[in-house]
């Protein structure tokens, strides 16, 4: 799942191009409905003021860097981007397991059978 992006409040992935805005102050991609500037009035400005568009959260804390959050809340929190990445680490896990119990099954299949023929024997 490299490469792709993802809107920072709504986690869905976003389009190859346009349909978001990225803030200048923690680099974070927002859909245009999942911010708070349109589509309509961010074409409506000028490139200058668009060049420093920021977030509601960057825009509450007046700075330039990324949101400040207390390090017990920030050690626990993913981003969208990274929370896709475990999903899709997890599924793959899901999938080698599910193989794994199907491998199982006949594995125990084959000893019985086996089992039964060995019976067979005395």
């Amino acid at each position: 799942m490299a490469g792709i992006d993802c809107c920072y409040k709504c986690a869905k992935e976003l389009p190859d191009e346009g349909g978001f805005v990225t803030c200048q102050g923690c680099d974070e991609c927002y859909h245009y409905g999942d911010c708070s500037i349109s589509l309509s009035t961010y074409n409506g400005m000028g490139s200058k003021k668009k060049a420093s568009w920021r977030c509601e959260k960057c825009r509450e804390h007046k700075d330039t860097r990324k949101p400040r959050e207390d390090s017990s809340s920030m050690d626990a929190t993913l981003t969208p981007n990274e929370m896709l990445k475990v999903r899709s680490e997890i599924a793959d896990v899901k999938s080698i397991l599910v193989e794994l119990r199907d491998q199982m099954k006949d594995i125990i299949k084959s000893q019985q059978f086996l089992s039964a023929q060995y019976a067979g024997i005395d």
